[in-house]
């Protein structure tokens, strides 16, 4: 599956939870402002986010 803005995914290696957005020039980035992360999704390996869900789904829409 192609990760999107919204996606909710684990890192499998951590077992971190992350947030997918768009920055300022439109590159997607994996954020955890809880923990303090975030990155460019070109930084994980092929595999390593398994998206868990959408934060842009609404209960009205699921």
């Amino acid at each position: 599956k192609r990760i999107e803005v919204g996606d909710v995914c684990k890192a499998v290696a951590t077992s971190e939870m992350l947030l997918v957005l768009k920055d300022s020039k439109g590159n997607l980035v994996a954020i955890n402002p809880l923990i303090g992360l975030q990155d460019y999704l070109d930084v994980y390996p092929n595999e390593e986010l398994e998206v868990v869900g959408n934060a842009l789904v609404s209960y009205e829409e699921a």
